[in-house]
């Protein structure tokens, strides 16, 4: 049974199947926690708080869009980025060379090189820290942190005759560069 009001306000009792249809309002798509973040690899979670989400494309950046519900016809577009670390090189003393990586920033998993090169009189000796082991060249593979290196330098012993020399001759007291001064 179903209940039918009529105009002149009485109610009336039929006998039959009841149909109720009801429709859910569109609703626009909208981004996930995902959007905006930075992932070591491919968001495959939270994409969308609301609709459906497209696959997402991309190698870092990445990006997708989150379709509406319901014939909602506004979809949102969404990205995140590849995570970057840092890759930083310095020279020990500071005047006996220059140290440098490239890139600076390294892309998750990513690679750089770091270059020491020598000042006149001085020579290349050895790495520290993550090109440690490696040749005046480093190369740091797979980088998933951020990485710091420290050249150091030597001074060439003739260099140090001459600078001997020319403190005798000036009749004068004189320290090596790379020893630090009072």
């Amino acid at each position: 049974f179903y209940l039918v009001a009529e105009a002149s306000g009485q109610l009336s009792a039929l006998a039959g199947p009841v149909a109720v249809t009801t429709a859910a309002a569109p609703v626009a798509g909208a981004c996930g926690a995902a959007h905006g973040g930075v992932f070591t690899s491919q968001p495959t979670v939270s994409l969308c708080s609301v609709g459906n989400a497209t696959s997402v494309t991309g190698t870092g950046p990445w990006s997708w869009s989150c379709t509406g519900l319901h014939g909602g016809s506004d979809s949102a577009t969404c990205t995140a980025s590849l995570q970057t670390w840092p890759v930083t090189a310095s020279a020990s003393p500071t005047q006996g060379g220059t140290a440098t990586c490239s890139p600076a920033s390294v892309a998750h998993d990513g690679s750089a090189t770091c270059t020491a090169t020598a000042s006149t009189g001085y020579q290349f000796s050895a790495w520290t820290g993550a090109c440690a082991g490696q040749a005046a060249t480093c190369t740091l593979a797979n980088v998933t942190e951020a990485k710091n290196s420290v050249a150091q330098f030597t001074q060439n012993r003739s260099a140090e005759r001459r600078v001997g020399r020319e403190c005798r001759a000036r009749r004068a007291t004189c320290r090596p560069a790379n020893e630090a001064r009072d």
